[in-house]
């Protein structure tokens, strides 16, 4: 039985290797809250033009994205 061979180069000119350096760069150089920022607005953007249905998914998923940019307090509570 013959195994797959992949002829293709992860050389600069090719795509996938574009798609790696891009997501390499995105990965590395934008913070985590930026990103969860940029996805939160652009969630509650689409929430705007949104089907009933499809506005409740996307108010949910805009919150999830704020609670996890509020910061939680270390100091434990005491009942």
């Amino acid at each position: 039985m013959m195994g797959l061979r992949c002829n293709r180069s992860l050389s600069p000119g090719t795509t996938v290797f574009k798609i790696v350096l891009a997501a390499l760069t995105l990965i590395l150089f934008v913070p985590l809250p930026v990103a969860l920022r940029s996805m939160r607005a652009e969630t509650q953007a689409k929430t705007t033009t949104a089907a009933p249905v499809e506005k409740a998914r996307l108010h949910k998923r805009a919150e999830v994205l704020g609670d996890w940019l509020t910061p939680k307090s270390k100091i434990p509570v005491s009942t």
